[in-house]
């Protein structure tokens, strides 16, 4: 039995919740994130920048204001 794959907007969808709530919870910077999810700091930043808003505008602002303590600190 061939598994069908699903389509690249759910992965996509997925994998910037993930990004999302992992930065939330955590407090972590994009860099960080990138580096526990195994992706690299362009996707992690696209996801949460670009698709997020689209998908979930409340956790975009909750990931958002941890983008932004974390700017400020640098």
């Amino acid at each position: 039995m061939v598994k069908k794959r699903e389509p690249d907007y759910v992965r996509y969808e997925l994998r910037a919740r993930e990004a999302a709530e992992l930065i939330v919870a955590r407090g972590c910077t994009i860099r960080e994130a990138a580096r526990l999810l195994g992706l690299t700091k362009t996707t992690v930043h696209l996801d949460v920048t670009v698709r997020l808003p689209k998908i979930d505008p409340e956790l975009y602002m909750e990931c958002r204001k941890v983008l932004d303590v974390n700017l400020a600190e640098r």
